[in-house]
């Protein structure tokens, strides 16, 4: 009845090539499915920002100036979790040592508290790989932004099940004004 409905408004059916292929026998036995779920369109690219950051270089410092705590920001994007529990996470380790925030996040049985354990982590080995962090227990979490989604070339703050986390890390002596 549908389909006599359609044809009475003019309506042709369209046939998607995982009906047509098949048929000419071009496909043996291979799915339609796209190879991967995350969603990877070029309106991701405008917010990579976050790891720009790592390469700022500071000008010189006076002999007489207190020393310029190091900075690191690491990321990790597409993270399926609600962020209004990450947040719960993030405002529990914020200004800890990593050494503490990974104590914490240990005895945590959330799945946030253990995608933020593997962030740190990366993070603290990434420090000592490629900055030169002397110490990796000599870091402190300084603060933590969530990126929006895009989603279909839009921004997408309503329903946000992927989202972006941030952190940075200082190396030294922690401000606590962040």
């Amino acid at each position: 009845m549908a389909a006599h409905i359609a044809a009475s408004l003019g309506a042709t059916r369209f046939w998607s090539v995982r009906n047509v292929v098949p048929s000419l026998g071009l496909i043996s036995s291979c799915s339609a499915s796209p190879l991967s779920s995350i969603h990877t369109s070029s309106a991701l690219e405008r917010s990579r920002g976050w790891e720009k950051k790592n390469k700022v270089v500071h000008p010189p410092q006076l002999p007489d100036e207190p020393r310029r705590p190091a900075e690191i920001h690491h990321c990790r994007r597409q993270i399926k979790y609600s962020k209004d529990k990450m947040w719960y996470l993030a405002k529990l380790i914020r200004g800890m040592s990593i050494d503490q925030a990974l104590g914490q996040l240990q005895f945590n049985d959330k799945k946030g508290a253990k995608i933020i354990k593997e962030v740190l982590l990366e993070a603290q080995d990434m420090a000592v790989k490629n900055f030169n962090v002397e110490y990796k227990s000599n870091l402190y979490i300084g603060k933590q932004q969530q990126c929006p989604d895009y989603k279909n070339n839009r921004i997408n703050n309503l329903s946000e099940r992927l989202f972006s986390t941030s952190y940075e890390q200082s190396r030294g002596a922690f401000c606590s004004k962040m």
